[in-house]
């Protein structure tokens, strides 16, 4: 006789293995949401597309020809919620990896300053 399965009995073992184990759970998510990041910034070119920085902390998406706020409202998406919406819809063309600094000059001055200087 095949048994079936009791989702609520699934639920509460879930619950409780996560409580036993937080510290373990924790790592794992950090980890498993800096791999799809790591994915996203691989496939728009792995570096600032402006200053050409690095460093993984400092990187951000950005689209292109602007339009982020609106694309954002639209799918109602914000954070790393963008990361998700991009490897759900394939990585589409449009964005670009920038990193902080400049994608707030960007987005506050129109161009960033390294835009200006050249």
């Amino acid at each position: 006789m095949r048994k079936v399965p009791n989702p609520s009995r699934n639920t509460a073992r879930m619950r409780e293995w996560r409580e036993k184990n937080l510290e373990h759970n924790r790592k794992y998510q950090t980890n498993y949401k800096r791999r799809r990041r790591q994915t996203v910034y691989d496939h728009y070119g792995g570096k600032c597309a402006c200053c050409g920085e690095t460093r993984f902390e400092f990187l951000s998406i950005d689209h292109k020809d602007g339009g982020g706020t609106q694309h954002r409202l639209r799918e109602n998406i914000r954070g790393a919620s963008v990361i998700d919406w991009l490897l759900t819809h394939g990585l589409p063309d449009g964005f670009q990896v920038l990193c902080h600094n400049c994608n707030q000059a960007k987005g506050f001055y129109g161009a960033c300053p390294h835009e200006r200087e050249e």
